[in-house]
């Protein structure tokens, strides 16, 4: 069996950062481990449904019923790819209940299901729809009409900086700056504590943290967390541990049938 890592390009070019470091990995690992690699790449644009040649190409060349074809690129492409050839319909994490407490969080959070579009009365709350990917966030106003979905509302926290950690097999393997005063360090004992709670989680993920003022002083506190696909990586380049990760992340979707 082959593994293919699928990478959103336009020709042969990466559409996406985290596209162009996982072409880097695979080429490394094919250096490095020669005819031992199981790795191999191929370039496909974003024009995936059911009557595109790029269906028909993933479909009948690439031949994902024996081989592993992991998609590398946006959330949109990765999701059209994963339901359409492997019937796998993707979900975000956000908080998990393991994570969802005051001691991580430093902030008042509640989850509300709404079957139709509604509006929150209070103002200057953030609110999070964590049904879906990439769905309405902002904070709330009154004037605010906000779609139908189920929605994570949270006290707003005053953020100096913000860190993505990533994990692997229930290790911390990399802590990248993306946002705000770069200068400003998460606390890694907090980051460990939280990687031992959360024990009902992926083989590979990440963590997004934040140092904050809180009620009680500078506190890391944990934003949201993701699986290890279409993220940005902020510099993470350990190519081993990457193909290492996004092979998890497929065999937990695709293996385990782990669906929506």
């Amino acid at each position: 069996m082959k593994t293919i890592f699928l990478i959103e390009s336009k020709g042969t070019t990466p559409v996406h950062d985290f596209g162009f470091t996982m072409m880097e990995a695979v080429k490394y690992h094919q250096w490095y481990y020669g005819k031992d690699s199981p790795y191999s790449l191929h370039f496909i644009e974003n024009d995936m449904h059911t009557d595109s040649e790029a269906f028909a190409i993933a479909q009948v060349y690439l031949q994902p019923k024996t081989n592993k074809v992991i998609p590398v690129g946006s959330i949109d492409f990765t999701e059209k790819f994963m339901k359409l050839i492997y019937d796998v319909k993707l979900k975000p994490i956000n908080i998990p209940q393991q994570l969802c407490v005051h001691e991580f969080l430093k902030r008042n959070t509640s989850k509300v299901t709404m079957n139709e579009p509604w509006s929150f009365a209070g103002k200057g709350f953030f609110i999070k729809d964590i049904g879906m990917f990439k769905g309405y966030t902002d904070f709330s106003h009154p004037d605010s009409i906000i779609p139908k979905g189920t929605y994570m509302i949270s006290d707003p926290i005053d953020i100096i900086s913000e860190y993505r950690c990533f994990v692997y097999s229930g290790e911390l393997v990399g802590i990248h700056y993306y946002s705000g005063d770069f200068k400003v360090f998460p606390q890694v004992e907090t980051i460990q504590d939280m990687i031992e709670v959360y024990t009902d989680c992926p083989k590979a993920y990440n963590l997004d943290v934040a140092v904050a003022k809180t009620e009680d002083g500078i506190n890391t506190v944990l934003i949201e967390v993701h699986d290890i696909f279409s993220c940005g990586l902020y510099g993470f380049s350990e190519f081993n541990l990457l193909t290492k990760m996004y092979v998890s992340w497929y065999n937990e979707c695709v293996e385990k049938k782990i669906v929506g």
